[in-house]
């Protein structure tokens, strides 16, 4: 698993955790992130225990949802093999969705937003709506993290504001109970130091933020217009094609850039 897959498998160690003492039993499985639009959503192949992701250009809610609905599988087909036993994976999915709550991974106001634009029929039909499952109040409010992505010019005073720094993604970080204050932290790092790079986002947001790796044939009339698009020749590895990393989010917007020029294109996964 790369640190994108081991981050989600994390993600939801967590809340296996919160539900289960002890959670062993349960945590052998790999999550397996595919870069495709397919016709499903994500599955879990229960043979060889993988949570498998892809359509990345939907909501990190929604991705996030997906890897909940393939570990109440899981966790099923773990109590079948070895405890002789099932009650179905929709009842454990309700105890996910309900730790999720609890740990403030997502707002019962993002649930029932879901519920009106039919995101979660299957849900509603088998569990009810959120008014009717079994919370543990107070919930934690959803936090919103502040990353520096460049701060090495204020890493003094980084530390001494109580940021953390992480070395996989080589970035500062702190936790904040509101979007608010945490866009008035974003707002002093820049009055600190202009040149900073500094996001704002929520635990799901970050870790299911994703890219596409674009690729289309050169072509003489319209390679000066690749590169200005920011398209790189043979670029992260892909041999023949003109490259560029478009965040999932933007995907739309770029297929549309290329279907106005009549241009084929491939998504490809970098070497």
């Amino acid at each position: 698993m790369n640190e994108k897959e081991l981050a989600i498998k994390r993600l939801l160690i967590s809340i296996l955790e919160a539900i289960f003492e002890p959670s062993d039993v349960y945590q052998g499985f790999i999550v397996k992130v595919v870069p495709k639009e397919l016709k499903r959503e994500g599955q879990y192949k229960n043979f060889e225990r993988t949570i498998q992701l892809n359509n990345l250009t939907r909501s990190p809610l929604e991705l996030y949802l997906t890897c909940l609905r393939c570990l109440a599988m899981h966790i099923d087909t773990v109590n079948n093999e070895f405890f002789q036993e099932s009650e179905g994976a929709y009842p454990i999915l309700q105890k996910l969705l309900e730790a999720s709550l609890e740990l403030g991974l997502l707002s019962i106001r993002e649930i029932d937003e879901l519920e009106q634009r039919g995101k979660i029929a299957d849900i509603v039909a088998n569990c009810g709506n959120s008014a009717v499952w079994t919370l543990k109040y107070p919930l934690l409010p959803v936090a919103y993290d502040v990353y520096v992505l460049n701060g090495y010019a204020i890493k003094g005073e980084l530390r001494r504001w109580s940021y953390d720094y992480q070395k996989d993604g080589k970035v500062w970080h702190k936790s904040f109970s509101s979007q608010k204050e945490a866009i008035q932290e974003k707002e002093r790092l820049w009055e600190t130091a202009a040149e900073i790079k500094v996001e704002v986002t929520t635990k799901l947001e970050r870790i299911f933020d994703f890219d596409y790796y674009v690729a289309v044939k050169p072509d003489l009339e319209l390679n000066d217009l690749f590169q200005e698009h920011g398209y790189a020749y043979e670029a992260y590895g892909v041999k023949k094609h003109y490259v560029k990393k478009v965040p999932t989010k933007k995907f739309f917007q770029e297929r549309e850039f290329l279907m106005l020029y009549e241009v084929p294109f491939t998504i490809k996964l970098p070497k």
